[in-house]
């Protein structure tokens, strides 16, 4: 299948999709989660690009992503973001082509015979159900609650969209047999490249309103008899685990609650090789980076194009106060020398970030400790410290120390994920 193409850079310091890349999560911020892929949206409609944005709202069985998941696609069948890949993206893939040409979305349930399952790596067999949005020509209230829903995003608040499906008839999920007849051969190779005919899935009118802190915009949303104060109980019920969410309301309609969370911040402390190619490789994670040196010519957006934020401190006394760091970011330190190293380190230990990791051996490590322990620091704040920071992987180059740097990151939130 295609990928689509960025549009070229901002200049600023708003994170802007890079030309050429070969999919969303390489390019914006947030990766191929629903708020990088809003943000594309808003970019493509505005060359009136036709598009549709495929969802999954359910998953049962053995599937390869979860409710939440997204990807965007063009009439051509170009996308950005995953649903899984393989036979069942595919499928996908076909049916939002058939939804932007009929501007119908639908809601599809596709299956995953074991055979398909085996040929996909997976062991075994399951179904998606998936709601394909046809963005179309929007009313002017839709259009407003996907703008202030992404400025929310940007700004660095978590917010949560509300759609609201009615549909023909009731709406139910068969359980333990496949929606769809296995597919023969030709229809097989017709589905690798996402050409493959869709199997008719179910309209379904669709409303949206959105959920930000204390506001709740009811917008376009079928309320099927409810009260909007009792609609808004029920919803900020369900939205407290920050996933996403399907909400039953009779048999003839239904609410999916969609996140649109904030993505971790990583604190780069160092503007140099490594931070170059550093700030790429996070935000194709999914990381936001903002980056901070005292030597302008680094730390500007020629020489770091992919980051989201860049501040040029006076020195790196108080560096913490010119990019604030909270509770849930984390901080790698890879300034120029062992001195301010050590002086970002005792700055980062006051913190109280989630993740702090220093570029440097054993030996300089040991070096920086014993400096600090005798200046004060306790030696049990040292230990949280994750330094040579990154997983070792035997990594020399600029390129392949980052890699092994947000490999580390990875498993960090990995790790925080399992916990929550």
């Amino acid at each position: 299948m295609k990928r689509f193409l960025g549009v070229g850079n901002d200049t600023g310091d708003k994170p802007s999709v890079p030309e050429g890349t070969a999919s969303l999560s390489a390019s914006a911020t947030g990766g191929s989660e629903p708020g990088g892929l809003l943000r594309l949206c808003a970019e493509k409609r505005e060359h009136r690009e036709p598009l549709a944005l495929a969802i999954v709202m359910a998953c049962h069985g053995s599937t390869p992503r979860k409710p939440g998941t997204a990807m965007l696609v063009g009439a051509d069948g170009a996308a950005a973001g995953t649903v899984g890949g393989g036979s069942l993206e595919a499928r996908i893939v076909a049916a939002a082509r058939q939804a932007i040409q009929e501007r119908q979305s639908r809601r599809w349930i596709f299956s995953l015979t074991p055979r398909q399952a085996a040929d996909d790596g997976m062991i075994c067999g399951g179904s998606l159900e998936v709601l394909v949005d046809s963005l179309g020509d929007f009313d002017s209230t839709r259009e407003e609650i996907m703008t202030r829903a992404l400025r929310t995003w940007e700004a660095g608040r978590d917010c949560l969209l509300v759609y609201s499906l009615r549909a023909g008839e009731a709406v139910t999920t068969p359980a333990g047999k496949p929606f769809f007849p296995p597919a023969g051969q030709a229809a097989r190779k017709e589905e690798a490249t996402g050409r493959g005919e869709a199997p008719r899935g179910e309209a379904v009118a669709i409303g949206l309103g959105l959920m930000s802190g204390d506001e709740f915009v009811i917008g376009t949303l079928d309320t099927f008899g409810s009260e909007p104060k009792e609609l808004e109980a029920a919803i900020r019920k369900e939205c407290r685990r920050r996933e996403a969410v399907l909400l039953n309301m009779g048999p003839r309609g239904r609410y999916f609650l969609l996140p649109l969370t904030i993505p971790i911040t990583v604190v780069i402390a160092g503007a140099g090789h490594i931070t170059r190619a550093l700030a790429p490789l996070c935000r194709f994670a999914g990381f936001r980076t903002a980056v901070f040196d005292d030597r302008p010519e680094f730390a500007c957006r020629e020489f770091i194009p992919a980051a989201d934020h860049i501040e040029v401190t006076p020195s790196f006394n108080n560096c913490f106060q010119a990019v604030a760091t909270g509770p849930e970011d984390y901080i790698v330190i890879a300034t120029r020398g062992h001195l301010s190293d050590a002086e970002v380190l005792a700055q980062a230990l006051a913190t109280g970030a989630a993740y702090i990791g220093m570029l440097g051996s054993a030996k300089k490590r040991e070096a920086i400790y014993r400096q600090l322990v005798r200046e004060g620091c306790d030696p049990e704040a040292l230990a949280r410290v994750h330094c040579p920071v990154g997983l070792a992987i035997g990594a020399r180059s600029p390129e392949e120390i980052a890699v092994s740097i947000v490999a580390g990151l990875i498993a960090c939130r990995s790790a925080g994920r399992r916990t929550e």
